[in-house]
């Protein structure tokens, strides 16, 4: 299979495609094919090494993915071959990745994969800033920076419910 892969982090330029390995789900885990891969700004910091935490070389960036179930691991029972699905996971810019299945979660028929791939990380960074860090309760005003962006646009979402 084909993937996005960087031998070093010094520029966009280092990154290419290459043939790898395809991956294989394990127990608990789920082997999807990708259709649609998010892209942030922490995505292009952690491919260029400037992120807090550097990715070991060689490196295929990409966390949200959605895609179709290819295979699933032992044990794994609320998804099957077929489903289209989204999850949070590592090296998302291939054609097939693998993740831990209590992160895969069904798509309903009318979210595009392309929609799906945009939701994980920028809705849970939105929660963990305004519930987990800023405490906004019911009544609150709130002020978002940034409401263009992806986590921006959450922020408004998700302080508005």
């Amino acid at each position: 299979m084909k993937a996005a892969v960087a031998e070093n982090l010094d520029s966009l330029e280092s990154y290419g495609l290459k043939e790898v390995a395809k991956p294989e789900a394990g127990a608990g885990q789920v082997l999807i094919r990708v259709m649609a891969c998010g892209i942030g700004y922490v995505d292009s910091l952690v491919a260029l090494g400037r992120y807090q935490v550097k990715p070991p070389v060689p490196h295929t960036p990409g966390q949200e993915v959605a895609g179709v179930v290819e295979a699933v691991g032992e044990g794994v029972t609320h998804v099957a071959p077929g489903d289209r699905v989204m999850t949070m996971t590592q090296k998302g810019f291939a054609e097939y990745v693998v993740a831990v299945a209590a992160m895969v979660i069904p798509l309903p028929a009318a979210l595009s994969f392309t929609e799906a791939a945009s939701l994980p990380l920028n809705y849970l960074t939105a929660i963990h800033g305004l519930k987990g860090r800023g405490e906004v309760a019911a009544g609150e005003t709130v002020l978002v920076f940034g409401a263009a962006g992806g986590v921006g646009s959450a922020a408004v979402q998700v302080s508005k419910a």
